[in-house]
C-alpha cells in the first residue's frame, strides 16, 4: 500500500498584491512626513521643524519646538465610472521657538518663512531633486489652501504656523488600496 505524504501548500503572492495592503491614503501620508522630514536647516531651508515630524499628536498649551504635527482630515469622493475621485485635506502644524528679544515683524518673517519651508518641501522630491505634485504618482495634484499664524508665550516664546492642503487621488471604485490603473 503507498504512502500517502502531505504537499506542502506555497502561497505566492504577487508585489501588487504586496503593495494592496495599505491603503493609498495611507501612502500619500507616509509621502508627505517624509518630505516634511526634509525641513532642516542642514537641507537648505529656514528651520529645523522636520527633525520631529508627528502624525496626529494632540498638542497642549506649550508646543514642542522645533515640531511639525501632519494629519489627514476630511476627505471626500465622487464617483466616475469605475474610478472615484478623492480629495482629502492635510493640515501640518510647524512650530519654532521664539527670542526673548522679538518684535512682531521678526515674529511674522520667521512665520513666513516656515510656511515657505512647507510649500517648498511637500512639493519636492527629494530623490530625484525635482517639484513632484503628484506625490510620488500617487496623486493627481496637490494644492495649498490656506495659513495662519500662531504665537504663544508659556513660559517662553513660541512661532507656529497651520496649513491645510487639498490632495486629490484616484483610487479604483470600492477599493481604497488600488491607485487608478
Amino acid at each position: 500500500m503507498a504512502t500517502l505524504r502531505p504537499h506542502p501548500v506555497i502561497f505566492r503572492l504577487s508585489l501588487t498584491e504586496l503593495e494592496d495592503t495599505v491603503i493609498v491614503r495611507e501612502k500619500i501620508m507616509d509621502v508627505i512626513k517624509q518630505r516634511l522630514a526634509r525641513i532642516q536647516i542642514t537641507n537648505g531651508y529656514y528651520c529645523d521643524c522636520g527633525t520631529d515630524v508627528q502624525e496626529g499628536k494632540l498638542v497642549g498649551l506649550t508646543p514642542p519646538t522645533p515640531s511639525l504635527n501632519v494629519w489627514d482630515g476630511g476627505e471626500n469622493a465622487e464617483r466616475v465610472h469605475r474610478t472615484e475621485i478623492n480629495t482629502l485635506t492635510i493640515t501640518i502644524e510647524l512650530y519654532e521657538k521664539g527670542t526673548a528679544t522679538a518684535t512682531s515683524e521678526s515674529i511674522a518673517r520667521v512665520a513666513r518663512r516656515m510656511g515657505a519651508d512647507v510649500r517648498r518641501a511637500i512639493m519636492w522630491n527629494h530623490n530625484y531633486e525635482k517639484v513632484d505634485p503628484s506625490l510620488d504618482g500617487l496623486a493627481e495634484g496637490i494644492k495649498y489652501k490656506a495659513s495662519d499664524l500662531v504665537l504663544g508665550f508659556n513660559p517662553e516664546s513660541w512661532t507656529g504656523v497651520i496649513m491645510e492642503y487639498e490632495v486629490t487621488y484616484i483610487t479604483i471604485s470600492g477599493n481604497p488600496f488600488r491607485s487608478k490603473e
